[in-house]
């Protein structure tokens, strides 16, 4: 009823048509959630006593009857969960463009699988992105049928909600009356708000089919610790704490049993000590080892604790001295001694150690949470034990980050890492002896470095506002241009062709704008160890293609990878910049309107000579190619090339050298 009323209303804003019964309706339901059933049976009881026709008759605008109900038209909102509304005969058309029949001879299969496969394709930005990595050990889950029918019924409401939009917007292109206009404007904002809420259920509910409950892991913990218990001579008294039942993801569920599995075998080899050694420091002989699981609305939180003897700094130092990871009269501070402990394989066991492994438990852990967009925190007090905490998101398909700003390009922070934001008006800040910038945070100072200059687009100017991240070698923070607040987006991974940059792990549209995703242990790692290029020894690329998103993705992976960009979306502007600009080399797409990119290369080749030319496609052919080796590229590439960083090293390649003109560096 609720939903009848709203397509009248859509149909003609003039007159009542059951709104004010309907709004009625909604106001129980908030009210009072457990009345739907109520409400539904007295609905049921008016469907029935309704006549269904064959044929929608023609309807005058004066009329204020009632619309008859039409076998197989399902109005916007309604859900039926039963499995008989798929197998409901064809429907004949309705002459009211806002009630969609469902007709199956209408459904060209092959045209909604090649719609299907030009909207993945041009979300991927023709193959610069893909997909989220899957670590799934198993390749089947079970599902409950119902689960199915429901995700089935939503992807059709959410259908029919879109397509009964499109023809409201039509209408509204038709309408000349101002009054009139805005009504239907306020309708559609109400219709265009329902569809995205609906989008949200079926969202939650296909996540719902991979969920799986932690116990399925958990349950067989305190078995694998009885075994470590018992080969390495110590009692352990193991608790697992909080809800067993939080539900992630099947592929997250893997990496995160994974994750626990190693921080059990670290806490009982490296951190509990024998009967014998407890005793001698007053401890009770058998040690305490507890999980402790808490789920944080979309993420979980992880905590192994143990009470053994705490980390041993001196041995982890003398261990990394050994491998030659520091210098032997070096002085290395907690921080600095953790953050190998998470990178390098060191281990302070001694050589017989089977259990012991080779050093690389943290590092491996540390990695499973860079993969899952997650953060890891260690905590140890000598003689009293260590505590580790891994934060991860329950489900990989959407992420929360909190998006920043450079001078030229937007950057998502995984919001789980943010300690603090504030303005860089706010933040007092020291100068250290050898240069370096650090900032007061807590009870003592942190390094503090510029975005913008550890991803190549900085402009000291613009750096207003800082946020302070979490890393595993302690909090970092960072100057940017501006913050835009958190938000939630669907990552991709960069194909491996732009694939350059260690802390760039990703991308996704924000707003209809690209935003390059950051991995914060590998930008400490990067701040702490590697020295920023000098600006002016940075060579420039053009960018020439016509999607502002290859643009943005292209520009935001060459600058992390230690490039100056410029960008143009055609032929014409591309000659413009070349104008302009001193530009060393240039990626050119191969399909664009107008002059397509052999034309524009064969006009540079004419007026610039030699300069580095790498074409990109993600269509073309081999004769394609053949003609754009003719017009004297150096390289080309398929976006959907999946070698590592391939582009930015050929371009590297390409500078540092002379490459002949018309040569596929391939």
């Amino acid at each position: 009823m609720v939903c009848r009323a709203l397509q009248r209303f859509l149909a003609d804003p003039a007159g009542d048509h059951g709104i004010g019964e309907a709004v009625a309706i909604l106001g129980k339901l908030a009210d009072d959630p457990l009345s739907a059933d109520e409400i539904l049976g007295t609905l049921d009881e008016q469907v029935n006593k309704s006549p269904v026709v064959a044929e929608i008759p023609e309807q005058s605008e004066e009329s204020g009857d009632e619309l008859p109900i039409v076998d197989n038209v399902v109005p916007i909102g309604v859900l039926d969960t039963s499995p008989q509304f798929y197998n409901v005969p064809a429907n004949p058309r309705s002459d009211d463009p806002l009630l969609i029949p469902i007709n199956p001879e209408d459904i060209d299969l092959d045209h909604v699988e090649d719609a299907i496969a030009q909207d993945d394709h041009s979300r991927s930005l023709g193959g610069l992105l893909e997909a989220p990595e899957l670590w799934i050990n198993s390749e089947t889950t079970g599902v409950a049928t119902a689960r199915l029918y429901e995700i089935i019924n939503r992807a059709a409401e959410l259908r029919l909600d879109t397509e009964s939009l499109i023809t409201a917007i039509e209408r509204l292109a038709e309408v000349d009356d101002v009054q009139r206009m805005r009504s239907m404007v306020g309708a559609l904002r109400h219709g265009v708000k329902a569809l995205a809420l609906g989008a949200q259920a079926m969202q939650q509910q296909t996540i719902s089919v991979v969920a799986v409950p932690m116990s399925s892991v958990l349950s067989s913990l305190p078995a694998l610790v009885r075994f470590l218990a018992k080969r390495t001579g110590k009692d352990v008294r193991f608790e697992i704490l909080g809800d067993e039942e939080t539900e992630l993801d099947r592929g997250t569920l893997d990496r995160v049993a994974d994750v626990i599995r190693q921080l059990l075998v670290n806490a009982i080899v490296h951190g509990l000590k024998t009967p014998d050694q407890r005793a001698a420091e007053d401890k009770d002989p058998t040690g305490t080892l507890t999980l402790n699981v808490v789920q944080d609305e979309d993420h979980v939180r992880l905590t192994v604790t143990d009470d053994g003897s705490g980390m041993d700094w001196p041995g982890i130092r003398r261990a990394a001295v050994a491998k030659g990871l520091i210098e032997p009269n070096a002085s290395p501070s907690t921080a600095e001694l953790q953050t190998l402990l998470f990178n390098e394989s060191i281990s302070t066991a001694s050589e017989g150690d089977e259990l012991g492994g080779s050093g690389d438990g943290l590092s491996t852990v540390s990695g499973y949470i860079q993969d899952l967009h997650g953060s890891i925190e260690l905590r140890s007090v000598p003689g009293v034990g260590t505590e580790i905490e891994v934060i991860v998101p329950r489900f990989q398909s959407l992420q929360s980050i909190v998006l920043v700003l450079t001078a030229n390009a937007r950057w998502g922070i995984p919001e789980l890492t943010i300690l603090e934001r504030t303005s860089i008006a706010d933040a007092i800040t020291y100068r250290t002896p050898d240069g370096r910038k650090e900032v007061l945070f807590r009870d003592g100072t942190i390094p503090l470095v510029s975005l913008g200059k550890l991803v190549g687009d900085d402009d000291a100017e613009t750096a207003r506002d800082m946020v302070v991240v979490q890393t595993h070698g302690g909090p970092l923070a960072l100057s940017v241009a501006g913050t835009l607040g958190v938000m939630e987006v669907a990552p991709k991974r960069l194909g491996g062709l732009l694939r350059s940059a260690p802390f760039v792990t990703g991308a996704a549209m924000v707003n209809g704008e690209i935003a390059m995703l950051i991995d914060t242990d590998s930008l400490m790692e990067v701040a702490g160890g590697v020295e920023v290029d000098d600006p002016k020894n940075r060579k420039t690329i053009l960018i020439v293609d016509d999607s502002i998103g290859v643009r943005q993705v292209l520009a935001a992976a060459l600058t992390a990878g230690g490039f100056d960009v410029v960008s143009a979306g055609s032929s014409i502007g591309a000659l413009e910049q070349l104008a302009n600009n001193a530009v060393d080399a240039m990626v050119v797409d191969y399909a664009m309107p107008g002059q397509d990119g052999v034309e524009l290369v064969t006009k540079v080749r004419e007026t610039y000579g030699a300069m580095p030319v790498v074409m990109i496609s993600g269509v073309a052919n081999e004769e394609d190619r053949e003609r754009a080796e003719a017009s004297g590229i150096d390289a080309f590439f398929e976006k959907s090339d999946f070698r590592e960083g391939a582009l930015a090293s050929m371009l590297i390649s390409l500078l540092n050298e002379e490459s002949p003109m018309g040569k596929t560096a391939l």
